[in-house]
């Protein structure tokens, strides 16, 4: 539109002024025409009449002309309709006089998805020896939203029978099955058994399994099973692309159980379910439909169907992971919503993410509820019930402490087209909300928020409109009564001072206390965003590097930057991220876009951002990300057993360094060094010593290197690049060797034969754990043989093998007790020990492990026994079993035990 900033020209006067495009901010040229200035417009129009666009000042004068279609038009002509184009944004005509988008034929992409069909259109089919192709388009223009590759007939799965389905799920992998029932009754399989686990689980992790129905159905009647679909692991996805049978009357799959929990698809959390175009109603009785179809805890997406409850139960019971619904008809005929996210218990409640693009919802009582572990965002949608009586709901979407955010859709209600209650956080950008108040007198408003105790939380409006005898309003219930009652609150607070609000076109001052806002059709206008600064290609010389984006544009509370493939189809952020292509970041709330750790695979994609005010949207330009094919990091280079360098290794233990797979580059030679003499495979290593490495990097074809590389090996970062005369390139690392924490030594534990009446102190001890060499061994009292009744203490000295961790915090344990680590003496002659005090000597028998005062074959026997995990000795018939004191029971104690049997002769 061509607007003169600024500027109070005489209504009916003639100047010259400049034209600027609001696309892109762009001058068209100068000419002489007539205008008017807004406050004289305003003033010949009645009190606040509601101006479009909003964003007029008293101070700007406006075209006058007869038709909208001069408006954006170069000075030279008028737009006049001619050729139908789009993008991936929206569909236009182009002007046949200059070739330009006419913005007022601009119209958002629509997808048609009538009585909750997911539309698909037939590219072509599969044959035996090529692949089939469907695509959604645009109801309005050709531009698809997504297409799905059908694999050739040889490549599919046909499954004649319900135990094939099983046993084809059963094996997971990616598979595509196609249902090809031959013993259908009308399309049905109909099972009826009373067996358990005879359900069609997917319990693959890697699984990535679509199944066709193939206009066939699934009919099952079981005692025992808790539902139809078990996805345990793994991805489903199950399509019905004929939507012909689609309807309140026929259904997908139909399940009873005697199980009371029982429910058509159950989703268990970190697994994913995709329904297209399917109906399901889950059984208590021959025509009871009274469970979910749907319980989920995964991950689920629904892209089209029919999901109907009749009970308080809802249809789609989501009790945890992430929800996308892109569009369905959903709907509850009783008390309960059609899609909840309430169950029994709160310990069984996960956080949830739940995303609402499309649909059309609604239930007798109310058609949604969130609890307040769900983090809901609702783009669009139609929340309306109206049935054969004309009984329309009480509540639209209900929400309970969580966080809910609202972009856009319509809703409809009789008390609430949404009601929120002690939200964490709740927003409203956009959406039309109509309650429903000619002959109800216990209506809250078309959006009421609550809060309970004594909460100040207060939501954020900035876009919407809501129709009613009560547009907003405010309740609290305080501790001393149950009662709901009106709460009064700045609106200032609540909705954003750069918005513009009207109630039946009446402008409406903000700055007001007041329980309610909007008596009639109230609206809340935000302002456009105007892209002051459109983003500019991304570009990177090397791989490895980053690449950024900016924008900035008036009025944009928030940023939304998009990536999108050679096709136009937007990619997922997290995709991205997961497959290790590039890491995302923003700054300056959101204006900066980085993608650092650029790979290969970003060169060709495109960036746009969307410049967000309320629920106005502006597109940026659409910008592209060129990386040239140079190697600068090689970040994922490894030896294998690179820790146990210290550990005796030689240098031709470390020859054969290893990289990933999909590394853009190999490796060549690697050369060891010590003061730069190069070292053969025999060098011995040593703890402490200063190594240098080189490694030879060649670059695959098709990619070439930095003049400067920079590597990790084993987390140790590189210290230069060298390029030899016959054009070799080298990584340079030096290489500190030393004790990694693994091996120094921190629990200590040591074993040492406990005292016996009779026998001699132990002058060997064995170390369990923690890396110690045992140098001295000292009984306290210092008697040849352990006396009856007396206690003794052992006193061990060690020494690190490798060396210390944490001195400060050693600790120490004898056969399996704690002890106490000493430190004594300073500097070179300070000196470490372990102390053990003893429960008094026992008076045990040497070998006479089975207790009874001589030594046998059954002695032997029975420690043989232990020895082989059979039977488990006391501690006293340990004593007894360790004939030759070393702290150890082993095959030498039973022989030792034999030869003083056959000896005949006592120890």
């Amino acid at each position: 539109m061509f607007v003169v900033r600024n500027q109070t020209i005489p209504y009916g006067m003639q100047a010259d002024v400049e034209f600027y495009d609001t696309d892109n901010n762009l001058l068209e040229g100068s000419e002489e025409r007539m205008f008017m200035p807004v406050s004289t417009l305003k003033s010949q129009l009645p009190d606040d009449t509601y101006i479009d666009p909003n964003y007029l000042s008293d101070n700007d004068t406006i075209l006058l002309c007869a038709t909208k279609r001069i408006i954006c038009s170069p000075k030279d002509h008028i737009h006049t309709s001619g050729a139908k184009a789009y993008d991936i944004f929206e569909h236009y005509e182009l002007c046949k006089t200059c070739g330009k988008k006419m913005l007022d034929t601009v119209y958002t992409h629509s997808e048609s998805s009538y009585k909750g069909r997911e539309h698909w259109y037939v590219d072509k089919q599969p044959t035996n020896t090529t692949d089939g192709r469907w695509y959604k388009k645009c109801s309005n223009c050709n531009y698809e939203f997504d297409s799905l590759t059908i694999p050739k007939r040889s490549n599919q799965i046909i499954v004649k029978s319900y135990d094939e389905l099983k046993a084809a799920l059963a094996k997971g992998g990616k598979q595509w099955i196609t249902i090809n029932f031959t013993n259908s009754y009308n399309g049905y399989e109909v099972i009826e058994d009373s067996k358990q686990n005879n359900e069609l689980c997917l319990d693959d992790p890697k699984a990535e399994i679509t199944i066709n129905m193939n206009k066939f159905k699934i009919s099952r009647e079981t005692l025992y099973d808790d539902c139809l679909f078990n996805i345990k692991r793994g991805s489903l996805r199950i399509l019905q692309f004929d939507t012909s049978s689609l309807n309140d009357n026929n259904t997908t799959f139909s399940f009873f159980s005697g199980n009371n929990n029982r429910c058509i698809f159950n989703v268990a959390k970190g697994a994913s379910l995709r329904l297209s175009n399917i109906s399901g109603v889950a059984r208590s009785t021959e025509f009871y439909y009274d469970f979910p179809c749907v319980i989920s805890k995964g991950n689920l997406q629904i892209d089209g169907g029919i999901y109907t409850t009749y009970t308080e139960k809802p249809a789609i019971n989501i009790t945890g992971g992430n929800v996308t619904i892109n569009g369905g008809k959903f709907e509850a005929t009783s008390k309960g919503p059609v899609i909840g996210t309430l169950v029994k218990n709160a310990y069984e409640n996960d956080y949830k993410n739940i995303t609402i693009n499309n649909g059309h919802f609604g239930g007798l009582y109310n058609a949604i509820v969130f609890d307040e572990y769900t983090t809901a965002t609702i783009n669009q949608g139609n929340f309306e019930y109206d049935d054969y009586y004309e009984r329309k709901q009480a509540f639209g979407v209900v929400a309970n402490g969580g966080k809910l955010t609202i972009n856009g859709g319509n809703y409809y209600a009789t008390k609430a087209a949404v009601e929120a209650t002690d939200m964490q956080s709740f927003n409203i950008n956009g959406g039309y909300f109509k309650l429903f108040d000619e002959n109800n007198y216990n209506f809250e408003g078309a959006v009421c928020i609550k809060t309970t105790l004594d909460s100040d939380y207060l939501p954020v409006i900035s876009g919407g409109t809501y129709v009613g005898s009560y547009g907003i309003t405010f309740l609290q219930k305080p501790k001393i009564t149950d009662q709901w009652l009106a709460r009064r609150v700045d609106f200032s607070n609540v909705i954003s001072s750069k918005c513009k609000v009207y109630d039946d076109e009446k402008k409406v001052d903000i700055n007001i206390v007041s329980n309610s806002l909007g008596k009639k059709y109230l609206q809340i206008i935000a302002p456009n965003p105007v892209i002051t600064t459109q983003p500019t290609d991304g570009y990177s010389p090397n791989l490895g590097d980053a690449v950024t984006f900016d924008i900035n544009a008036t009025n944009a509370d928030t940023y939304k930057w998009h990536i999108i493939d050679e096709n136009g189809k937007e990619i997922d952020w997290l995709y991205i991220l997961t497959n290790g292509y590039g890491e995302l970041s923003t700054s300056s709330g959101g204006k900066k876009l980085f993608i650092t750790n650029v790979s290969d695979w970003l060169n060709g994609k495109q960036i746009y951002c969307d410049a967000i005010s309320g629920n106005n949207t502006v597109h940026s330009n659409i910008v592209n990300i060129k990386i040239d094919k140079k190697l600068k990091y090689m970040n994922d280079i490894y030896f294998d057993n690179f820790d146990d360098m210290c550990n005796n290794k030689t240098i031709g233990d470390y020859k054969k360094p290893k990289t990933s797979e999909n590394a853009l580059y190999t490796i060549g030679e690697v050369e060891w060094a010590k003061y730069g003499k190069r070292l053969d495979d025999s060098y011995k290593i040593s703890i402490g010593e200063k190594l240098s490495l080189a490694l030879e990097i060649i670059p695959k074809s098709g990619y070439e290197l930095n003049n400067n590389i920079y590597g990790r090996v084993n987390g140790i970062d590189s210290v230069g690049t060298l390029k030899r005369a016959n054009g070799k390139r080298y990584m340079i690392f030096d290489i500190n060797v030393s004790v990694p924490d693994k091996y120094k030594t921190q629990n200590i534990e040591v074993n040492i034969k406990a005292p016996t009446v009779g026998a001699a102190p132990a002058k060997t001890a064995s170390c369990v754990a923690g890396n110690v060499n045992i140098n001295k061994i000292e009984w306290s009292p210092t008697d040849s043989k352990f006396i009856s009744n007396k206690s003794y203490t052992v006193k061990i000295e060690v020494t690190p093998i490798y060396g210390w961790g944490d001195i400060e915090t050693v600790t120490a344990k004898v056969n399996g007790n704690n002890a106490k680590f000493i430190k004594e003496g300073g500097g070179k002659n300070k000196k470490y020990y372990i102390s053990y005090t003893f429960d008094k000597a026992s008076d045990v028998l040497l070998g006479d492990i089975d207790g009874n005062g001589t030594l046998s074959i059954l002695d032997v026997t029975l420690g043989q026994r232990h020895l082989a995990g059979n039977v488990v000795l006391s501690e006293t018939q340990k004593q007894a079993a360790d004939i030759n004191c070393d702290g150890q029971i082993n095959v030498n104690d039973m022989t030792q035990i034999q030869i003083v049997i056959s000896s005949g002769v006592g120890l």
